[in-house]
């Protein structure tokens, strides 16, 4: 029989002790009045029952005089050294011989903090791992951002279910990857984990699928819980397994504002905080970040336990929203073919209003400061999403054109170049506030690099 026991190290005058007691003891044979012989053996302590006739640095085993309980203590500095103060052991005990080791967690936890220090006094790219990679607009955003304070960074591992979408992104970011990074083209959830352990990655970015948590994924999809939806409702899972094989030092998460409350994140947080990260979020807006689109996005930065706190209010904007639909406009006899007269739009609205469903349509005009949010499915001319208006003909509206759309969210139009519209508008409209997202990568950055005093900011970050 083995048996296996967490303990934390206490400590006494400043001396570190592990304190063992109980009926355990007994039955794997240390016994009261037993010499317990100590080694370290592969960073590991070991104690075993010592002979009558050998010597040795021991512990001898005593008891409670109320209840004979057997106990012993190891008050020893050693402990320290090999496991850190205060650290979390586990103590497995065998016929006459136990073993102590540093807790699992804290080990992994190390092991990742290490790698991305000596990454960063290296002079290393950052790995990152990107999962639901789409187009790539989030980890160009958060790759720019790392770029201005100085920091660089790579795709190490890419994963996309949509092939259009992957292979746009490696024709049109082919700064994110290298000859070893891993392309993975498949639902994330069916995934061998076993092909990442190649990689390591110091950072993973997750755009998990908000179609379950959306109000309108809700609505459209009938369920009134995120993790009811087919196929994107366990998809935090999904994550979690990702984390667990990669075991990055900082894992970011977005999604919808209203994803926080659902039970998938709060078993996302739970866990990220059990496996030993600080979890710190917030919601970022496409107004206040420099864009026209009036988008909220819900960001969540877990970072190593070990490492000096990351702050998400330390996220500034980093561009200046135009002034108004006017100034993101095609030329006008570029985007002249798309005005239309979409009369079942507006029968459809007048229906809608009739029966107290309270859709409408968004028409807006050049002078507009602001437009809703443009969603995955815009190439279909949904009844709720922004539309233009004529600026003579009031039966006439059009939709913003691929490039216009683009603008709107701030995203740098190379990153759709050679899509067709529909895939294009798909593309940009399941993506983030560029901006907002490239403050936070920027944010990040600055943090890491205060972490390596050997790294400096980029002219364009210290002027910011």
């Amino acid at each position: 029989m083995a048996t296996m026991v967490q303990y934390t190290l206490g400590e006494h005058r400043g001396v570190s002790r592990l304190w063992i007691e109980g009926k355990r003891l007994v039955r794997e044979g240390f016994t009261y009045g037993a010499r317990l012989r100590m080694a370290i053996e592969d960073g590991r302590l070991t104690l075993r029952v010592l002979e009558a006739h050998e010597t040795g640095h021991s512990v001898r085993v005593s008891r409670r005089k109320t209840n004979e309980t057997p106990l012993f203590e190891i008050r020893d500095n050693l402990l320290a050294g090999l496991f850190g103060r205060r650290a979390r052991v586990v103590v497995k005990f065998m016929r006459g011989r136990m073993t102590i080791t540093k807790h699992h967690l804290d080990e992994r936890r190390t092991e990742r903090e290490t790698a991305l220090m000596q990454r960063l006094t290296g002079g290393e790219a950052l790995r990152v791992a990107s999962l639901y990679h789409g187009g790539g607009v989030i980890d160009s955003a958060i790759h720019e951002g790392l770029s201005d304070a100085g920091v660089s960074s790579y795709c190490a591992l890419a994963s996309e279910i949509e092939p259009a979408y992957l292979e746009a992104s490696l024709a049109n970011n082919p700064h994110l990857f290298r000859d070893d990074s891993l392309i993975l083209n498949a639902p994330i959830e069916q995934l061998n984990f076993a092909h990442a352990l190649r990689v390591g990655a110091d950072l993973l970015v997750a755009g998990i699928p908000c179609t379950g948590a959306s109000k309108a994924g809700k609505a459209k999809n009938r369920i009134k819980h995120a993790e009811q939806h087919a196929s994107a409702g366990a998809q935090f899972y999904a994550v979690l397994r990702m984390v667990e094989v990669l075991n990055p030092a900082i894992v970011l998460v977005e999604n919808v504002v209203g994803y926080r409350d659902t039970a998938g994140y709060a078993v996302l947080v739970s866990t990220l905080a059990t496996l030993g990260y600080r979890i710190d979020d917030c919601a970022l807006n496409g107004n206040d970040h420099g864009v026209l689109e009036n988008r909220d996005r819900l960001a969540m930065v877990a970072v190593s336990d070990g490492l000096a706190g990351f702050d998400l209010s330390d996220v500034v904007p980093v561009a200046t929203k135009p002034a108004n639909v006017a100034a993101i406009l095609e030329p006008a006899e570029a985007v002249d073919a798309l005005w239309k007269d979409y009369g079942y739009l507006r029968d459809k609205e007048a229906r809608d209003k009739a029966s107290g469903k309270g859709f409408h349509r968004q028409i807006v005009t050049p002078e507009a400061e602001r437009v809703g949010t443009i969603g995955r499915g815009y190439a279909k001319i949904r009844s709720t999403e922004p539309q233009l208006q004529h600026p003579t003909d009031p039966l006439l509206t059009r939709l913003f054109s691929v490039l216009e759309h683009a603008r709107l969210k701030g995203i740098p139009a190379r990153i759709v170049e050679g899509l067709s519209t529909t895939v294009a508008h798909e593309v940009l409209g399941q993506s983030v506030v560029y901006p907002a997202f490239r403050a936070v990568g920027r944010a990040l950055g600055r943090w890491l690099a205060a972490l390596s005093p050997a790294r400096t900011e980029s002219p364009a970050a210290l002027a910011a």
